[in-house]
C-alpha cells in the first residue's frame, strides 16, 4: 500500500493561498450580490400638498412626520407640479410624457409610453397601488402586479364623486346640514371626533403599513405606491388634528390678491365654490382663517 508523500511547506502555502483566493473570490461575489440587491421602493403621492410645511420653513404648520422624512432625504427647493390639475399631473409623472390639461387618463395619450409601475414590474418588482395614484383607479391597471386598491369606489365616472355622502367623505353628522344646494356636495371641511381610519387617508395608511410588513418577506423587491387624497378638497380630517390649531392664532395669507399684469389664462381654482359653507364668504377674513384651519390638519399625512 502506497502512502502519499508528506506535503511540502511550499505546496501547503500554495494550496492555502489558492483556497484563500477562492474563498475571497466567493465572498467578494456574495458581497457584490448583496450590494447590488434591488432596493424596495415606497412611492408616496399627496394630492394638492403645498410647500407650506415645517421642512420648508413654515412654522405655523404642524407637520412632524413629513418633516422627519424630509430630514432623512433631499428637499427640492425649486420643484414644481407637472400641470396644476391633479389627473394630468399624475399621468405625466407616471409616464414621463409632457403634460397637457386633457391627459386625465393614459388612454388619452396619443404617444407610446411605458408607465412607472410597468417599468418596475418588467424588471422583477412586485408593484402595488394603494389609494389615489393614477387619478382613475382602473387606468393602466394591468401595469400593477395586483389590481389597484382604494378604500371607496371613487372616480369611476358614475356621478359626482363628492356628492354628499356617496363615498362617505364626511363623518360629522352636522356636515349634512350644510350641503351646497346647486351641487349637492357637502361642506368644504369636516372634523369629526373619529379615529384616523374613519377617513379615506387613514384607511390608505393602514393598508400600506400592512403591505410593507407583508412585502418585506417576499423573494422579490417591491414598488409600493401610496396615494393620499387630502389635502385635496374637501378638507376633512379627525378633530384631534383640527384641535392642534387655535383659529385666532392663524395668520392670513400675504398674497391674497392677483399680481399686477397677470395673464388672463392664470386664474384661481374655483372648485371650493362647489362645496357648502362657502357662498359669498371668500373675501371675508374669518373665512380665510377657517379655510386655513381646515387645510393645516391635513399636513399630518404620513
Amino acid at each position: 500500500m502506497k502512502t502519499k508523500p508528506p506535503i511540502s511547506r511550499r505546496n501547503f502555502i500554495k494550496k492555502a493561498s489558492l483556497t484563500t483566493i477562492a474563498l475571497a473570490t466567493a465572498n467578494f461575489a456574495l458581497a457584490q450580490k448583496i450590494t447590488h440587491k434591488k432596493p424596495n421602493i415606497l412611492f408616496i403621492a399627496v394630492d394638492d400638498l403645498r410647500c407650506q410645511l415645517g421642512c420648508y420653513g413654515h412654522s405655523e404648520t404642524i407637520s412632524p412626520n413629513i418633516d422627519k422624512l424630509a430630514a432623512e432625504g433631499t428637499i427640492f427647493k425649486r420643484a414644481y407640479c407637472q400641470v396644476p390639475v391633479c389627473g394630468p399631473s399624475r399621468v405625466s409623472v407616471l409616464t414621463g410624457v409632457r403634460p397637457d390639461s386633457s391627459m386625465w387618463k393614459c388612454s388619452d395619450l396619443k404617444t407610446r409610453f411605458k408607465t412607472l409601475p410597468a417599468l418596475f414590474k418588467d424588471n422583477g418588482y412586485y408593484a402595488i397601488s394603494n389609494g389615489k395614484v393614477f387619478h382613475h383607479m382602473h387606468d393602466q391597471e394591468q401595469d400593477w402586479s395586483q389590481l389597484p386598491w382604494r378604500s371607496v369606489p371613487i372616480y369611476h365616472g358614475q356621478g359626482d364623486w363628492a356628492k354628499y355622502n356617496s363615498n362617505k367623505l364626511w363623518q360629522d353628522d352636522e356636515s349634512g346640514k350644510n350641503i351646497n344646494p346647486k351641487t349637492a356636495r357637502g361642506p368644504y371641511f369636516d372634523c369629526a371626533d373619529m379615529p384616523d381610519n374613519a377617513y379615506q387617508d387613514g384607511k390608505v395608511a393602514e393598508k400600506t403599513i400592512a403591505d410593507l410588513k407583508r412585502l418585506k418577506d417576499m423573494d422579490k423587491p417591491f414598488f409600493l405606491a401610496c396615494g393620499f387624497w387630502r389635502p385635496h378638497l374637501p378638507f376633512n380630517a379627525p378633530k384631534k388634528y383640527w384641535d392642534l390649531y387655535k383659529r385666532e392664532d392663524i395668520k392670513l395669507a400675504d398674497n391674497r390678491y392677483k399680481p399686477k399684469d397677470l395673464p388672463s389664462q392664470c386664474r384661481n381654482s374655483s372648485e371650493i365654490n362647489q362645496y357648502g359653507l362657502v357662498a359669498n364668504r371668500k373675501s371675508d377674513e374669518n373665512f380665510h382663517r377657517q379655510a386655513r384651519h381646515g387645510y393645516y390638519p391635513l399636513c399630518q399625512n404620513g
